[in-house]
């Protein structure tokens, strides 16, 4: 075989295997992506538990003798996911506290989505932890951690458990000491996810302070 002979075979092969690579490559990207379209992956939420922050509103919102302002954390809650637009269905809150030295205090704290519509006249008995819908566009839903009275010390988790005595006194499930711990458990029909915050009680007079933390407790 001269040499121009075996130039061209060779320039052959070497199409021929680029040929052959790219082929395998195209299958290769085919595969997944029908792997990714049936099994979901395409388009999954995601939910971000985040931004915990205070503030503080008269209590009762609306004016009467005797209002009093009253300090409560939150701690916000979207939905991303990291492509698609797949809403977050059927979500609940569930919240459990310790204290400083781990000591479990309150398990199976049904949680509150803050921007419901507030329900002094729900029944007083068999409350249940609202399931909501997050769509993913980046909007946040608040979600109430706990509260207190400015002019006090005492503080307190807040759910909508807060007002089974009485709608507008909202003590119920005082918290110990100075700091607490809270695990938030997201639970929805097609997502999960967990946060942990250092819950602050401040002093009399100031605002109640949240933090996520790395702490863990079981």
């Amino acid at each position: 075989m001269n040499g121009t002979a075996a130039a061209v075979q060779m320039s052959a092969h070497g199409g021929s295997t680029l040929a052959l690579t790219l082929l395998a490559v195209g299958l290769a990207l085919v595969v997944v992506g029908a792997y990714a379209w049936t099994s979901g992956i395409t388009s999954r939420p995601r939910l971000r538990v985040s931004d915990p922050y205070c503030e503080s509103r008269p209590m009762p919102p609306i004016p009467r003798p005797g209002q009093r302002v009253g300090s409560f954390a939150y701690i916000d809650v979207s939905n991303e996911p990291r492509w698609g637009d797949t809403s977050a269905d059927n979500v609940r809150i569930n919240l459990t506290f310790w204290d400083e030295s781990g000591n479990r205090l309150f398990t199976g704290v049904k949680g509150r989505w803050a921007a419901e519509d507030d329900q002094p006249l729900r029944p007083q008995t068999g409350l249940r932890a609202p399931q909501i819908s997050i769509p993913a566009n980046g909007s946040a839903e608040p979600v109430d951690m706990a509260f207190k009275y400015r002019d006090e010390a005492r503080w307190y988790v807040f759910n909508d458990d807060n007002r089974v005595v009485d709608p507008h006194e909202l003590r119920h499930r005082e918290l110990p000491g100075n700091f607490v711990y809270v695990r938030v458990q997201l639970i929805g029909s097609n997502v999960r996810a967990t946060g942990w915050f250092r819950l602050g009680r401040g002093e009399p007079g100031s605002e109640m302070t949240i933090a996520t933390t790395a702490a863990r407790f079981s």
